[in-house]
This record gives C-alpha cells, sequence and structure tokens, in this order.
C-alpha cells in the first residue's frame, strides 16, 4: 500500500469515527430534549400519568413539525414572545418585561 493509499484509508476512518460521534451526539441531544421537559412538569409541577402523556403526545408532534420544516423554532420563540413576554435569545430565556434573566430560578 502506498502513501496515498494509506492516506486514504486514514481519512474513510476518521470520516467513520466522525460520523459514529455526530450520531451519538445526536442521540444524548435527543435524549436530553425528550427527558428534561416530562421530568421537569413531573418533579416541580407535580404532574402525573395522563398529563404528561397529553403533553409528551403535543410535544412529540411539534418536533416533528420541526423537522418536517411545517414550523420553525424561531416562529415557535416568536409566538411565546409575542404572547407572554419571554423571549429567547442566545441560550437563555429572557423577561421582556422584568428585563431580567429566566435562568436559575429568576423566574418563577
Amino acid at each position: 500500500m502506498n502513501k496515498y493509499q494509506q492516506k486514504q484509508k486514514a481519512l474513510r476512518r476518521r470520516l467513520r469515527e466522525d460520523e459514529a460521534f455526530r450520531r451519538k451526539s445526536a442521540q444524548i441531544s435527543i435524549d436530553v430534549l425528550s427527558v428534561v421537559p416530562v421530568y421537569v412538569m413531573l418533579e416541580q409541577y407535580g404532574w402525573k400519568r395522563k398529563r404528561l402523556t397529553r403533553f409528551i403526545k403535543r410535544y412529540s408532534k411539534v418536533i416533528a413539525d420541526i423537522a418536517g420544516k411545517k414550523i420553525t423554532v424561531e416562529r415557535l420563540a416568536e409566538q411565546i414572545l409575542s404572547e407572554t413576554g419571554l423571549k429567547y435569545d442566545d441560550g437563555s430565556w429572557w423577561d421582556t418585561k422584568a428585563k431580567k434573566s429566566a435562568r436559575e430560578g429568576d423566574l418563577e
């Protein structure tokens, strides 16, 4: 095997490893986005099976609509802002009326 073939083989191996990493990262993201909201509703708000099941069905539909490009996350954020005054910006929620972050329990 010459140097060119060795480089090509190494490149293919690295691409396979990168793809495996991307798939694992995507699965972790999906798991977090699927479990954390349900956990918060259960632990913080005392939601039980019936209400959680309704939430999970609706949540799953919204996720499917995003994946199917029927709606965008930006559009959802705009709707939340217009109806509540809560703004999602650069990874954080902000209460535009109180002018403070929604992180770390600032909003109750």
